[in-house]
């Protein structure tokens, strides 16, 4: 086993970004990431740090609790004048092996070896031991490497979903979705949401995380999706970000537009004065406001209670900049590629773009839309409407699925419940037009290529699943190698594609699979809102209308 090994002073400390658990044992102290327990009685902290250390000088081999802590990060003094930082690790419920040479260590590795070791632990050895540490470094590969992200972009209905799931299982990754309305909870027919039972086991991130009454911005997703992404790879799987909303992958990718980028003076400084507060006795109370004796007095009470992570961030932008947060929160619509907060790729992006031609995708958007129609998504619009939302009044309600199905039943009640099919058709026409249309804005926006879109392979998404998860799955594996020209969709390169597609297009024209006069899907639909939205007009509450719903359901039934 290569080890690097360093001199330290008598403070050390481990910071958020590492995510490590420690374990005592012969030769110094092993660093472990991921796991809850280690063999042979091994002192470890669980994951998120949920324990703590103030004296690690007085631990032995056979203790096993190391002290309830409320934080989120660790400080551990008297370390010891030696610290043993080695390439391996125990993953959760599995025996201790060598790390794999996929990158799942490389957040933790480079947080120690290029931040936290060098910075925060003062003095690194000098002379012999200090020149070993450079061997071993250079040895082991291990200096400038970054945690590996997958990203799965594309217009809608290319099939994100079903290879990110499919590569999830190959990889043994999670899945953090990177999809404006998803957020939402009870938002799941519209935003085409994976449902639970179908995500066979997998775990997704950024799903059902707010009220469709709250709004979520791209700032909001940055945050999010970061600490989701360092929380999967402190677990050691592969982080898979999934999703076609543009912004929100930019940003992810390149930082918040105009968000200044911490120097390293102040992120220490700002982990030393949080970290003081928790040790003096003092808690989030505190914390706020020592955010607002800064000078930023909008950003605290915005904030959940122990949300630590946002809190750090914000004194950050504060003490680097001398604004508070809000003040760049408002740069919404600057040029997105003048992006300064980790403008720099601090992760190694492997960036796929599913693509095929325009008429196929329409093809699949008009049936989805029929779909959504036939599924719930009017029954989802409905709820929105009679929790006091307007159509366009905020993020949930300004998604095209939403807006338009609750313009039209706001309609409807008006003429209590007597929607016509030739309304309906109106409605449906309408949504499959503006989702057809968000398709082409996709596409362009990706075409652009700017700063983050020129990392993207296109990918032809025609192509069968098990080819796309094998071609993925090997470039993942071994990162030297590119895409196979199988996986390219050359459709978007050569001229003389794009003019077939064009004349396509052109012709295109939709055709109802699901909805078609007099069919049973139709009736069931305009039965459903006579029954539903005619109660609306004569009902002066919600409750009286949820009492006049389910007098009418009782009497049908």
């Amino acid at each position: 086993m290569v080890s690097l090994q360093f001199e330290v002073g008598p403070m050390y400390m481990l910071t958020h970004r590492a995510q490590a658990c420690l374990c005592n044992c012969t030769g110094g102290l092993k660093l472990f990431r991921g796991v809850s327990s280690l063999p042979n009685g091994g002192i470890c902290l669980p994951k998120f740090f949920s324990y703590q250390c103030a004296n690690w000088g007085t631990i032995g081999w056979n203790t096993s609790s190391v002290g309830d802590s409320s934080r989120d990060r660790v400080l551990c003094s008297k370390v010891g004048p030696r610290i043993t930082l080695c390439d391996s690790y125990c993953a959760p419920n599995s025996k201790l092996g060598r790390v794999r040479s996929d990158g799942s260590l490389n957040n933790f590795v480079r947080a120690f070896v290029g931040e936290t070791i060098a910075k925060t632990a003062g003095a690194v050895g000098s002379g012999k031991e200090s020149a070993m540490a450079e061997d071993n470094v250079e040895d082991t590969d291990v200096r400038g490497r970054k945690g590996r992200v997958v990203i799965i972009a594309g217009p809608t209905g290319v099939g994100k979903s079903r290879l990110a799931l499919a590569l999830a299982k190959r990889l043994r990754g999670e899945i953090i979705s990177a999809d404006s309305v998803q957020v939402y909870r009870t938002l799941d027919v519209g935003s085409a949401k994976t449902p639970v039972d179908e995500r066979e086991g997998i775990p997704h991130h950024l799903i059902d995380i707010v009220d469709p009454s709250q709004d979520y911005t791209a700032g909001y997703f940055y945050d999010d999706a970061r600490a989701a992404t360092e929380l999967v790879l402190t677990k050691g799987s592969v982080p898979i970000v999934v999703g076609g909303t543009g912004m929100y992958l930019r940003w992810y990718m390149t930082g918040k537009v105009g968000a200044p980028k911490a120097t390293k003076e102040v992120f220490v400084a700002v982990e030393e004065e949080v970290d003081r507060l928790i040790k003096e006795g003092g808690g989030w109370d505190d914390a706020l406001r020592m955010l607002a004796d800064a000078g930023d007095l909008t950003t605290g009470p915005s904030l959940a209670r122990n949300d630590w992570y946002r809190l750090r961030r914000a004194l950050e932008i504060i003490k680097t900049s001398g604004q508070p947060r809000s003040a760049f929160s408002k740069l919404r619509n600057c040029d997105p590629d003048a992006a300064t907060e980790g403008a720099s790729w601090d992760y190694d992006f492997h960036c796929y773009f599913l693509y095929q031609p325009r008429s196929e995708l329409y093809q699949k958007v008009d049936l989805r839309c029929e779909q959504m129609a036939q599924e719930g998504l009017l029954d989802e619009a409905s709820s929105l409407l009679d929790s006091g939302l307007q159509p366009n009044s905020n993020s949930a309600s300004r998604s095209i699925g939403y807006q338009l199905a609750m313009e039209f039943l706001m309609e409807c009640r008006q003429v209590e419940g007597a929607a016509t099919e030739e309304r309906f058709f109106l409605f449906l026409e309408e949504f499959q037009r503006h989702s057809r249309n968000y398709v082409k804005r996709q596409l362009t926006w990706f075409r652009n290529k700017g700063q983050s879109e020129q990392m993207f392979n296109w990918i032809d998404a025609t192509q069968p699943l098990e080819v796309m998860v094998d071609a993925l799955a090997k470039e993942y594996e071994r990162p030297n190698e590119v895409v196979s020209d199988v996986l390219k969709a050359a459709s978007v390169v050569t001229k003389e594609s794009s003019y077939k597609e064009e004349n396509l297009l052109k012709r295109y024209r939709t055709q109802n699979r699901i909805f078609t006069s007099n069919s049973e899907a139709l009736k069931r639909t305009l039965q459903w809102i006579r029954d539903t939205q005619c109660l609306w007009r004569n009902s002066s509450t919600v409750d009286d209308l949820q009492k006049r719903m389910e007098s009418s359901l009782t009497t049908s039934m």
